[in-house]
């Protein structure tokens, strides 16, 4: 076998297992650079109920800035590692990691996917809600085998989370907060979370005042893409200022804690618009029901909802989209505090592609850089952006000494 530069073995090296996961296409992008040479095997699930049935997909990422020897060497080792995946209904070539999302590869798998009549009359946009199911339902299926974690406050994190992080998530349609509390004294964040209504509640102290907003979503879908997750955007979003002044709370503070109501509510409306202010007493004060029945009456005088959409906004509909918010919002903690974990042998994860349900949906295999390659470069680069520096320097002394 012929040694690189650098001392490594290019051709002989072994295809390796660089990763694996249950994420889809934009997990699988992570992985990759434009320096690599690479294959990966992609399982997509084609229709639905009893007529769903896996379609692979085998991509070989040929990176454009891979040196043109190095790239050439790799690429005869091509039919050796395709082979480790197994056989595929689709193979496409992609040369820079930005080409390599979902539409490119609806529209490649369309041209190809024509066997019966049923492949026939699909669009490439059914294609793509079909991959989006398939990774939602996967995450879930992740997320239901562990422990639930169950609803965790701002408060009960381990995070510093700031009221205005915090705003902005409650104000974000799909953001990971749908409630949020503000004390009196300074509009710092009193508590936020993802438990709807009910949750904040808990959190009234009877001796304080405080601000809030809370989030209604009514008619989630199952499943659709976001830049921050798959919990797809609801029809309806509403969101409902609260002022809340606690039973217990003395006549000199309430005075002074309630003048800080204009600034609060201009806190929350440069986040969102707020479709209509409720001041509490008591818990009774913030009814679900009674919630819900001003947020329907408001949209049908504003002309929000037609006669038919007026079904959409109701407590049914609020805690059927509240459910599957908190169990995307859980899968995703999950997975942020399991961290990566082992992915098992390389055979076991092209299996797992392979089968229909299985706990992964994509592979990558490699030819890992030797080590005294990878630390070969990363020298030259680090001497590079010395040399940089160095110039950048010279430059600014030079123009000084003008």
């Amino acid at each position: 076998a012929k040694v690189s530069r650098r001392g490594g073995s290019v051709s002989s090296a072994a295809a390796s297992l660089l990763g694996a996961g249950a994420g889809g296409v934009e997990e699988l992008c992570e992985q990759l650079t434009d320096d690599v040479v690479a294959w990966a095997l992609l399982r997509w699930e084609v229709g639905s109920g009893t007529f769903v049935r896996s379609k692979l997909v085998a991509i070989h990422f040929n990176g454009e800035e891979v040196p043109v020897v190095r790239r050439g060497r790799l690429n005869a080792r091509s039919g050796e590692v395709m082979a480790l995946l197994g056989e595929a209904h689709a193979t496409l070539e992609v040369k820079r990691k930005e080409d390599l999302h979902l539409n490119f590869i609806c529209e490649r798998l369309m041209k190809v996917l024509t066997a019966d009549a049923m492949e026939k009359s699909m669009s490439a946009e059914a294609l793509r809600k079909d991959y989006e199911n398939l990774i939602a339902e996967q995450k879930m299926k992740k997320a239901s085998s562990q422990k639930s974690i169950g609803p965790r406050t701002a408060k009960e994190t381990q995070k510093n989370i700031t009221v205005d992080w915090a705003l902005s998530a409650v104000g974000d349609a799909t953001g990971p907060y749908n409630w949020a509390l503000l004390e009196p004294e300074k509009l710092e964040l009193h508590n936020a979370g993802y438990g709807g209504i009910v949750e904040m509640k808990d959190w009234l102290n009877e001796d304080m005042v405080l601000f809030g907003m809370v989030r209604f979503t009514f008619g989630r879908e199952k499943a659709a893409s976001t830049m921050e997750g798959m919990t797809a955007a609801p029809k309806v979003v509403k969101y409902v200022f609260v002022h809340w002044v606690g039973p217990k709370v003395s006549a000199v503070r309430r005075g002074k804690w309630n003048a800080k109501q204009k600034q609060a509510d201009a806190q929350v409306r440069s986040i969102c618009n707020i479709t209509f202010r409720r001041e509490a007493h008591s818990l009774d004060d913030l009814d679900l029901g009674d919630l819900i029945s001003e947020l329907l009456r408001l949209a049908v005088v504003d002309g929000a909802v037609s006669d038919a959409g007026k079904s959409q906004i109701s407590v049914e509909e609020y805690m059927a989209s509240l459910a599957l918010e908190k169990q995307q919002i859980e899968a995703d903690l999950e997975e942020e505090e399991a961290g990566p974990g082992p992915i098992g042998d390389l055979d076991t994860c092209v299996a797992s592609v392979r089968e229909a349900g299985g706990d992964m949906n994509w592979v990558l295999l490699g030819m890992k850089k030797p080590e005294t390659e990878v630390k070969a470069a990363a020298e030259d680069k680090k001497k590079d952006e010395d040399r940089l520096a160095k110039e950048a320097a010279a430059a600014v002394k030079a123009e000084d000494d003008r």
